[in-house]
């Protein structure tokens, strides 16, 4: 049904300790896949394996340095290592599983300036997923008439809109 509407479905296994062998049948209905990497354990080259010809995403743990603290020229050497060992074919950086909301913003933007920056389009893109889904969690609480805070629903802003 994703596929028919014209969306891409992206495979995302979490959970520590997987038994990643069950979803090799997903292969055929799944565009992208993103795993754990260090949770499952289940490397890059193995996911690539039990996933051939699909681009994998991943690569840096989610709670634990680099990304999420440490140094940020730590961060960087980690983002050019992945990228120079596994991209640009078939390999989408980001972290392995979900990204912590209470991340540094400033970490994402070191990210992108480790590979010398992205092109705007691909930081847009970036920049519109996150407020896809936050979008999508404030009609939820609003359709089913849930309190929340709004702030954590800023308004839309993308200078690269413009």
């Amino acid at each position: 049904e994703i596929r028919k509407a014209g969306c891409a479905a992206v495979l995302h296994i979490c959970k520590d300790h997987l038994d990643m062998e069950r979803y090799r049948s997903y292969n055929d209905f799944c565009d992208a896949v993103n795993w754990g990497v260090y949770e499952a354990p289940y490397s890059i080259e193995e996911g690539r394996a039990l996933f051939p010809d699909k681009p994998v995403m991943g690569g840096l743990a989610n709670h634990a340095a680099p990304l999420a603290e440490g140094p940020v020229e730590a961060l960087a050497a980690e983002v050019k290592r992945l990228a120079q060992t596994y991209g640009p074919e078939n390999f989408i950086l980001g972290a392995d599983c979900t990204l912590s909301t209470g991340i540094d913003r400033g970490r994402v933007r070191a990210v992108a300036q480790a590979l010398d920056g992205l092109p705007a389009h691909k930081l847009h893109c970036s920049v519109l997923a996150e407020e896809a889904v936050k979008a999508a969690l404030k009609d939820y609480y609003d359709r089913n008439h849930l309190p929340y805070d709004p702030q954590q629903f800023p308004g839309i802003s993308c200078e690269g809109c413009h």
